[in-house]
């Protein structure tokens, strides 16, 4: 799953070789675009102009956000090519792709050629960008690794017992998120190397996504849930329960909402904010909440007489 910039539009991959495009304000789908194999992965550059859908043929397919024709194809060659994980560098001149030939790339967007790879241990089964630009952060089935962007030299490693699903660097470009198969969810301090937070599901960890404001991370398990951890005590402050296996997280620009994909087939949107949950609360109520009910359902944090007398 990805949000475009303005957090209007929502793209999605799906086992059933497409990818789709949704109006969030009108809450429907838009377009849906196929490929040939199961597309595994998707992303949106930052200046809003493109997307990408990447499947297990191998091919990234990469669109125009305006009238979604397709721009360029980027094929990986090799014994087992399937792209596996995409990341659009900040300034979106670059996109990174991993793949089941544990391999990661990086594709210069203006002329579709990549760079040579990194040879990261077994799958490359997540990539991403540091804020800056100036890192690649790598997940496969042996650890995290962090690389240089410009020489493409691996500067760090992060190991692990199983295998990283997937990985991200918070806003700041100090912590890393790291969802992995040991049912974990990892913080670790980038200058340190050290882990700082750990949040445990009760199966393996599919996906991890920082808020925008780096306050919260939320994860999706094959548990069949997806959970909001504040970063700072380390404790779950949402549990959301899905149809399924879940797949997918994403923050919506702004951090008040976070969308889920699992393997029952079903997107959903959350709010996760105070504000969000109180918004949508009354936006469905006929009457104002009592006291009472705004303890009891929206909690302490609320403000007093939500939607008004």
């Amino acid at each position: 799953l990805a949000f475009s910039p303005g957090g209007d539009r929502l793209v999605s991959s799906s086992a059933d070789a497409t990818t789709r495009v949704w109006d969030l304000e009108r809450l429907e789908q838009l377009v849906s675009l196929s490929h040939d194999e199961r597309v595994d992965a998707v992303a949106f550059s930052p200046d809003g102009e493109w997307f990408v859908g990447a499947d297990r043929g191998g091919m990234a397919r990469v669109y125009s956000a305006e009238d979604f024709h397709e721009r360029m194809r980027l094929a990986h060659l090799g014994l087992s090519p399937a792209v596996l994980a995409l990341a659009v560098s900040p300034d979106s001149k670059h996109l990174a792709t991993g793949d089941r030939d544990g391999r990661a790339r990086i594709w210069v967007m203006d002329i579709g050629i990549p760079t040579a790879p990194m040879e990261v241990k077994r799958n490359a089964l997540a990539v991403a960008f540091s804020p800056d630009g100036k890192r690649i952060v790598t997940g496969d089935r042996a650890g995290a690794r962090i690389w240089d962007f410009d020489s493409l030299t691996l500067i760090e490693e992060y190991d692990h017992e199983k295998v990283v699903n997937d990985v991200e660097i918070s806003a700041g470009g100090d912590v890393l998120a790291t969802a992995s198969a040991d049912a974990m969810v990892r913080l670790w301090d980038l200058e340190s190397g050290e882990v700082i937070a750990t949040m445990a599901h009760e199966d393996s960890v599919s996906a991890v996504a920082f808020s925008p404001d780096g306050r919260q991370v939320a994860s999706v398990s094959l548990d069949g849930t997806a959970r909001v951890w504040d970063i700072e005590s380390g404790e779950e402050i949402a549990h959301l329960l899905l149809d399924g296996a879940g797949h997918a997280v994403a923050y919506a620009p702004g951090g008040r909402r976070v969308a889920t994909g699992d393997a029952g087939g079903s997107i959903r949107l959350w709010p996760v904010s105070m504000d969000a949950v109180v918004s949508n609360a009354c936006a469905r109520l006929t009457r104002p909440l009592s006291d009472e009910e705004v303890a009891r359902y929206l909690g302490g944090t609320a403000p007093a007489r939500p939607c008004g007398e």
